[in-house]
């Protein structure tokens, strides 16, 4: 799972670095612009936070696994267990939510979509309303009934890199600033605390038009070699 977790997000700073070829036939569309995104909510109420998670390698939190001893040993910090409780993101998508519920939350937000492309997995922009019409497009495939859950279901997240400065950028705009600014990749995966203050994902797993998976991810602890 971490390695998984690694690779994925190793692919995603490295399309960073080096542009997207697909970026430009794309709208102009945003990053989640406040931490607060990245939490978990309860009547509207913020009862967790990424900062809030104290793990042994990076924050992350799950769903459809919403309790600390999920993580095992790698869990550090204060325990918290919100089986069976209403929990949802900061624009109310929760576990079992709509894929259109989806799209009314979070239209205009930069997305990224995972595609197997037979040899590697393909990250390409999407507006949430193109990867609403992916997984449609996927559900009337022929032997659609036969496909195992994992093939059922479409991946999709967004991210947001904070600067020091106080810039909250999506994966494109963090692109070009990249290119504005001369950095390099390598030099900055090993010193991430240079180039920024946090850099947060918010994944969504959708099977059947109904979410089955949400997770939360402390990006920059997850990417840094030391």
């Amino acid at each position: 799972m971490k390695k998984t977790i690694f690779l994925v997000l190793a692919a995603l700073l490295c399309m960073c670095a080096f542009g997207c070829e697909k970026e430009a036939e794309q709208p102009k569309l945003e990053a989640l612009r406040d931490k607060s995104e990245f939490a978990v909510y309860e009547d509207g109420e913020q009862i967790l936070t990424l900062e809030e998670i104290e793990m042994t390698d990076w924050a992350q939190f799950f769903f459809a696994s919403p309790y600390s001893e999920y993580h095992g040993d790698d869990y550090v910090g204060n325990s918290y267990d919100y089986r069976g409780r209403d929990i949802t993101t900061k624009r109310g998508i929760k576990i079992g939510s709509s894929m259109e519920d989806v799209v009314a939350a979070y239209t205009g937000i930069e997305f990224y979509q995972a595609e197997f492309d037979g040899d590697e997995f393909v990250y390409e922009i999407r507006t949430v309303e193109q990867v609403a019409e992916a997984e449609q497009r996927l559900r009337e495939e022929s032997g659609y009934e036969g496909y195992n859950d994992y093939q059922k279901t479409v991946w999709f997240h967004t991210d947001t890199y904070f600067l020091h400065d106080g810039s909250a950028l999506s994966v494109s705009a963090f692109n070009e600033r990249v290119k504005e600014e001369g950095w390099d990749y390598y030099n900055m995966q090993r010193n991430m605390d240079e180039y920024m203050d946090a850099f947060y994902e918010l994944r969504f797993a959708v099977m059947e038009g109904a979410v089955t998976e949400i997770s939360l991810l402390d990006e920059k602890a997850a990417m840094r070699i030391d």
